[in-house]
């Protein structure tokens, strides 16, 4: 390509690799390299808002970016003067650059790259990448990219080395290669088809796709039957957008499809041709096809018009079926957002239709609402989805079996973790491991229990985790067939795992011993040590003997060293440990600390003491708990703990509206039967003492009853830190533990049963006091389950403005004189503007001078009355008109620390205008102001309004006339 100077080819090529492997979201060169005028810039990025638009369809392989990049290419031998003259053209323009990438067709010495990079770095503060030839042809050689080199470069599609796995599809290939196509059958068309389809699914065979796009070129091309022709240009034109080709020169012959709209008639005519508009329109969007939007939206219009009226004329339940679901998304096209409640009114139609149709492709219709829920997470935040595949689900499991419904629960909950969603993974998984718990399919549940120890560990939420890894690893030892012994160690791990990041270090030493033990169940226990399960093992027990050695504790260390010394590992493991550099030596230990809050969810060694503590983030809550150290208390903590954990993430999307504040619970065991929890006074968050009965808990299949017993629990404690009326707070917990009863109740045996049978109660352990544990501890915030903080669910902004009005006018009447007085105080209009500067309103401290000036005139007249004769006070002194003969209050009554005490306490009496009630007895204050804040912008809205804090002679006189 240098030697024939094909600039404007080497220009094609480096922006089909940046769309692929950069960013897609750029705009192609106007004109050849050489042209003139480029300024330095052959191609740039654009803004794009296509992550957040499912209406237009991205290829899946590369990412849209958010920065403004600008790239450069030449074929230039002197790179290193282009590069620096292509760089000063870029910022002369002063453009807002994020970073240059410039690809050049030479090759350049690592050296000469960073010299050249640093120079931009240091002269323009601009980041530089450089791609050479030799970079670009290793990036030409991926399978996704290797189409490029072909069209660009001329390479032979043979020179790729075949894939090894699939000899049905070699087979096929080699067998086309010579075929006469002047006799292709349908069937060998559908052999053509199918083996497209698997090469762009396929990253082991997608370099094949320049070679199966000519096939089906050519079988557009020739004669035979049209039918066939039509179906070809389909797969041809679908198959260039999952390969991400481009669709610049098909517009003639989508033009000619769009055109056929009013002769559809089969439901794969309309499939195809509305899967090939929805994305043409997108294309046409951004220029890269040249038909015009208003044409696109046009043939979108007539596509409309023709499935209602076959909907109306059409008496077939599937038909319909499949009709309503072209038609839900339909009308979207070409605009900026999804009209969701359009879709779900035609496609909650067809559970319905489809219980009359038992013909009718039930799984295809499950698959694509997965695809749809991996291509578009806005999909994912719908709840009439969810809704939908529940029903369609239902009919799967009557038609195929609960095992059916598993099978595609799994790949839902799959799409879900891909997509770092691990609360709507753990919706599906928990449904899984249920249909899944039965001899024919028992690895898959016990595959599935470790899944959602995996979540839940995502989730920051470690002894829930455990529970459902060591319920694998129950499962797996207590089944008579011998071959699901290999699962024990992956489960003893796991469990061991969420002990460390709990900072539960003696009992994750513990497991750790019986891990290696069990490796005896693997086929080569020899190869262990080469494993990456070891090297992590061998990480965690390096970083507790480092950590172990800042705690400066003989005690400790000893047990340490006892306990990988009992391990079973080779008996080397010890030299190895304490032959590696120790990374913290030189570091003090607040640095240390730091470190460890970054990687633990508690405390290190925190149930090595007398007594445990364990804390976590859910709701925007940050629980405590705390507990006696030893092992029937531990094991009812830990399931009490475990079992909440699992609870709160039942809770996440329902809003109970909850106050962003600290609950500690004093865990303890109780002669009753029964669990009890009690709550105990406090303004700075809220305490509970939580008494669990010490019998234990008996083997049943039932729905395990302690874990009702915690719900019952659980909801005392929220209760307590929302702010919903109680009778709505009731409907929301009934209805989202519904939830619980359907799939998150478990089966068989509870925390403590499995628990009792990995651990002996009669081991002895060290307790060793260890002050670091007093250290305060940053407690992680949960990004999965956050805190809600949008407008609250009974927030009315016209009536909030009404009552604000109403409050300024009320409040002046029974101070009318004192206001006077007060503002004839320079102190006090000195406090005024202070209170206001702390971002208190003018009706919240005129408010709460009214109420100080009442319950002052009230305690001057008949002392502290009982609470049955408040109310008939409060009438007679908060509300009347103030006369100019009532007894003056002392402005040392009006102070600033009052005022302000006043007016935060006061927020309680607001809470019935916003529809809210409180539950606690010893108001938590800075909790519900901040709700009150975050979730009602009470300390920001006001109206326009007379200043009522200024020394006015000519209201002074008008009081003073009456």
């Amino acid at each position: 390509m240098s030697a024939q100077n094909e600039a404007h080819q080497f220009e094609g090529l480096c922006f089909q690799i940046a769309r692929i492997k950069i960013c897609e979201n750029i705009l192609p060169a106007t004109g050849p390299v050489q042209a003139g005028g480029d300024k330095g810039i052959d191609f740039d990025t654009y803004t794009s808002f296509l992550r957040n638009n499912p209406g237009i369809s991205l290829s899946g392989i590369a990412q849209v970016s958010d920065q403004r990049i600008i790239f450069a290419c030449s074929l230039q031998v002197d790179y290193k003067s282009k590069i620096r003259s292509d760089i000063k053209k870029i910022l002369k323009e002063n453009l807002m650059v994020d970073r240059i990438i410039f690809f050049s067709g030479v090759d350049i010495p690592i050296g000469r790259r960073r010299e050249l990079i640093n120079w931009a770095l240091n002269k323009f503060s601009i980041i530089l990448e450089i791609w050479d030839a030799n970079s670009i042809s290793i990036h030409l050689t991926d399978r996704h990219t290797f189409w490029i080199a072909e069209d660009y470069l001329k390479v032979p599609s043979s020179s790729y080395p075949p894939s090894e796995e699939d000899e049905w599809y070699n087979s096929l290939k080699e067998k086309l290669r010579s075929f006469n196509f002047d006799f292709l059958s349908y069937n060998l068309f559908w052999e053509i088809k199918e083996c497209t389809r698997f090469c762009y699914s396929d990253s082991n065979t997608i370099q094949d796709l320049t070679y199966w796009l000519s096939k089906l070129e050519t079988v557009i091309d020739s004669n035979i039957p049209n039918e066939i022709r039509k179906r070809a240009f389909y797969e041809y034109a679908w198959a260039r957008f999952k390969g991400n080709r481009g669709w610049r020169g098909l517009e003639e012959k989508l033009i000619a499809v769009f055109t056929r709209i009013p002769e559809l008639k089969s439901i794969d005519d309309f499939n195809e041709t509305q899967n090939l508009l929805g994305i043409a329109i997108g294309k046409s969007r951004q220029s890269e096809i040249d038909i015009p939007l208003t044409e696109l939206l046009n043939f979108r219009d007539q596509l409309l018009s023709k499935i209602d009226n076959e909907l109306d004329l059409t008496t077939n339940a599937a038909t319909k079926a499949s009709l309503l679901f072209n038609r839900g998304p339909l009308s979207s096209f070409g605009k900026d957002e999804f009209s969701f409640d359009e879709i779900s009114s035609f496609w909650m139609q067809i559970p319905i239709l489809i219980e009359k149709s038992p013909l009718f492709p039930l799984e295809w219709m499950i698959d694509i609402l997965n695809k749809m829920l991996k291509r578009f997470s806005i999909f994912a935040n719908q709840d009439f989805i969810f809704d939908l595949i529940g029903k369609l689900d239902s009919l799967l499991a009557e038609r195929y079996g609960e095992f059916a419904v598993a099978q595609k629960a799994k790949d839902r909950a799959m799409i879900f973790l891909e997509n770092d969603r691990p609360l709507d993974a753990l919706k599906f998984l928990h449904q899984v491991k249920i249909q899944w718990f039965a001899d024919e399919t028992l690895e898959g549940c016990i595959l599935t229990l470790l899944l959602i120890h995996n979540c839940y560990m995502e989730l920051n939420l470690p002894y829930c985790a455990k529970y459902f890894a060591l319920f694998s690893d129950f499962l797996s030892d207590n089944v008579p067939d011998a071959k699901f012994k290999r699962f024990i160690p992956q489960g003893i791990l796991a469990a061991a795992v969420s002990d460390y990041s709990s900072g539960a270090w003696a009992s994750y030493l513990e497991l750790i011993s019986l891990y290696s033990r069990s490796q005896r169940f693997l086929g080569d226990p020899t190869n262990f040590e080469d494993t990456e399960e070891f090297e992590n093992v061998l990480f965690h027990l390096m970083t507790i003997g480092f950590i172990s050695e800042k705690i400066e504790s003989q005690d400790l260390t000893n047990y340490i060293q006892e306990r990988i010394l009992d391990s079973g590992f080779n008996p080397a493991i010890q030299d190895i440990i304490e032959e590696i550099p120790n990374p913290w030596i030189s570091e003090d230990f607040n640095y240390l600390w730091t470190k460890v809050e970054e990687q633990l969810n508690w405390k290190p060694f925190n149930d090595i003491e007398e007594s445990r503590t364990y804390s976590w983030n859910a709701l925007g809550v940050n629980w405590i708990t705390e507990w006696l150290n030893e092992f029937e208390t531990n094991v009812k903590a830990e399931q009490f703990i475990s079992y909440f954990q699992i609870l709160l993430t039942i809770f996440h999307q329902i809003d109970l509206c909850l106050l962003q504040t600290e609950v500690k619970m004093s865990i303890s065991l109780s002669e009753k039967n029964e669990y009890e929890i009690n709550s105990s006074p406090s303004n700075q968050g809220r305490f509970w003492n939580v008494l669990i009965p010490k019998k234990r808990a008996s083997k049943t299949k039932k729905p395990n009853p302690d874990l009702l017993r915690i719900l019952a629990n659980i909801t005392y404690v929220l209760f307590e830190i929302s702010l919903l009326k109680e009778e709505e707070f009731n409907q929301k917990i009934r209805k989202a533990t519904i939830a619980v009863k359907a799939s998150f109740l478990f089966i068989g045996n509870s925390y403590e049963q499995i628990y009792r049978s990995f651990f002996d109660p009669k081991a002895e352990k060290p307790r060793i006091s260890l002050p670091i544990l007093k250290r305060p501890f940053k407690i992680k915030k949960n990004p999965y389950l956050n805190w809600i903080n949008g407008i609250g669910p009974t927030y009315d902004h016209q009536d909030i403005i009404r009552r604000i009005q109403e409050r300024y006018e009320k409040s002046i009447t029974p101070i009318r004189f004192t206001l006077i007085r007060l503002n004839s105080s320079p102190s006090f209009l000195e406090t005024i503007q202070s209170l206001r500067m702390s971002g208190y309103l003018d009706w919240q401290i005129l408010g709460v001078i009214a109420d100080l000036s009442g319950s002052y005139r009230i305690n001057q007249k008949y002392g502290f009355p009982q609470p049955h004769l408040l109310k008939k006070y409060i009438d007679e002194f908060y509300f009347r008109q103030e006369s100019s003969s009532d007894p003056e209050i002392p402005l040392s009554e009006f102070n600033k620390e009052k005022l302000e005490s006043y007016i935060r306490y006061s927020v309680i009496k607001y809470l019935p205008s916003f529809d809210l009630e409180l539950h606690q007895e010893t108001p938590d204050i800075d909790a519900i102001c901040h709700f009150l804040g975050e979730r009602y912008n009470f300390w920001e809205i006001d109206i326009p309004h007379d200043d009522p804090f200024v020394n006015n002679n000519e209201i002074r006189q008008n009081l003073e006339e009456e």
